[in-house]
């Protein structure tokens, strides 16, 4: 599965464990699996689980390690909506992202708030106690160029690692919140 060109801009809410137990959500998707990656999309919309999920995620709940293919499942994306949840990982962007898997090119809004049923995160990473974080609530993976909008405020050279005016991927026609070149 490859979600590309993907957006959501409405809440999304689990209320109730799936018949699997877990109620992994994200503002595009779930659970990333085997092959499946997501590219080139965003979240404006809040994200509430409460379902006491595991994995709650503005973009994916839970990037789960599985098989020996490419590293980087989530790309080129970001987060500006709230993300909530009652279960322990919970993060701006990914909810957990597990080993030998990665995010890169990525970034969530300092205006998005991310919280564990009434904690609010002020790490962009959960520690070992608790796995809620701005970016990334559980980060076992890898990472590259993520961040905060506040953190990087050229997060259009940032993202892509260029010290010239264009990009392949991103619009700059907002410095304050770039846009992906496909939502023109």
């Amino acid at each position: 599965m490859e979600c590309y060109n993907s957006y959501n801009k409405g809440t999304i809410t689990a209320s109730r464990k799936s018949s699997t137990g877990a109620a992994d959500i994200g503002g595009i998707t779930g659970r990333l699996r085997l092959e499946a990656k997501v590219g080139y999309s965003y979240n404006l919309g809040d994200i509430n689980n409460t379902a006491d999920g595991q994995n709650t995620g503005g973009i994916v709940g839970y990037n789960i390690i599985a098989g020996t293919e490419e590293k980087y499942k989530i790309q080129y994306s970001y987060n500006s909506g709230n993300v909530t949840s009652k279960g322990y990982s919970v993060g701006g962007i990914c909810g957990r992202q597990d080993r030998d898997r990665g995010t890169k090119d990525s970034y969530t809004s300092n205006t998005s708030t991310v919280k564990y049923n009434t904690s609010v995160a002020t790490s962009n990473y959960g520690s070992a106690s608790a796995f809620y974080g701005k970016i990334i609530g559980q980060q076992l993976g890898l990472l590259s160029n993520v961040g905060i909008l506040e953190e990087m405020p050229s997060v259009y050279y940032v993202v892509n690692s260029l010290n010239e005016g264009k990009s392949e991927y991103w619009s700059k026609e907002n410095v304050n919140e770039p846009k992906l070149l496909w939502e023109k």
